[in-house]
């Protein structure tokens, strides 16, 4: 079995990292699985979130999907060009309204999502509590 060689304080020698973690009796599909749990931590700790409620507002535009497939979200496209995120609470009961001209009261919240490193950041416009205050054609 290939793997990365390590040295283990207190065992007193290399040993390989894969046959240290996984011993024989553990199966294939089971390593992929602990293999997956930890990239997952990994990852989750190698950035964090601020989240920021801005205010209360009314805009007009419309929902449709953004993203791709199978990661698509609903978002509301405003007339000044902006998009916001559907908070994924009230996106299902609003996506039957797809397409169609809206004014929306609702809050908007900023999240600002950066890698540990502060490297790389970017933010994210999210809209929840919607009221659909006027329905177009």
């Amino acid at each position: 079995m290939a793997g990365i060689d390590v040295y283990i304080h207190g065992a007193g020698m290399k040993r390989n990292l894969l046959k240290y973690c996984f011993p024989r009796r553990v199966g294939g599909s089971a390593k992929l699985l602990i293999v997956v749990l930890i990239a997952t931590v990994l990852s989750n700790a190698a950035c964090y979130e601020k989240q920021t409620v801005l205010r209360r507002c009314t805009v007009n535009g419309y929902f449709t999907t953004v993203g791709n497939a199978p990661f698509t979200r609903l978002a509301f496209r405003a007339d000044d060009g902006a998009t916001y995120e559907v908070a994924a609470a009230e996106a299902e009961k609003l996506r039957p309204l797809q397409g169609r001209r809206l004014a929306v009261d609702a809050a908007v919240e900023i999240i600002q999502q950066t890698t540990v490193d502060e490297k790389y950041s970017r933010k994210t416009l999210v809209i929840k509590d919607i009221r659909i205050m006027e329905i177009g054609r």
